[in-house]
């Protein structure tokens, strides 16, 4: 699936997720259902921006990104069984090169964070997305 497919609740998989470090993401992915071995989580996915709006700057668009995925992950994980500790997250956001293409996409990413022994984020077979009563 492409990037703007990207929804809340789609787990994926790929050796090429820049997960717990830099670098390009991928604009396609391949994503699983959550009860198979998977590497991340999307746990939201919408535009933050109006077309209108002239580009703020890389940093002011990150900061604003991250900040949505941080206030994104505590809502989605709520009320998860899992140690929510154990896991961490990416941001994907727009930035000068795709802004003016009308790119104002922002996807957020979780993944399992490792200790030193396992190379990279440690694969899961469940969903981490929390059950509101």
């Amino acid at each position: 699936m492409a990037y703007p497919q990207l929804q809340p609740g789609d787990c994926l998989v790929g050796s090429d997720l820049p997960l717990s470090g830099y670098g390009t993401w991928p604009y396609y992915f391949t994503a699983v259902p959550c009860i198979q071995r998977h590497i991340a989580e999307v746990f939201f996915a919408d535009s933050l921006w109006p077309q209108a709006l002239a580009f703020p700057g890389d940093d002011t668009v990150y900061s604003q990104a991250a900040n949505r995925c941080a206030d994104g992950f505590s809502a989605y994980v709520a009320g998860s069984v899992h140690n929510t500790a154990d896991f961490s997250f990416e941001t994907i956001a727009p930035d000068s090169s795709s802004w003016p293409d009308g790119d104002r996409l922002v996807v957020c990413v979780a993944y399992q964070v490792t200790d030193d022994s396992y190379p990279g984020p440690a694969p899961v077979n469940y969903s981490i997305k929390g059950n509101k009563a």
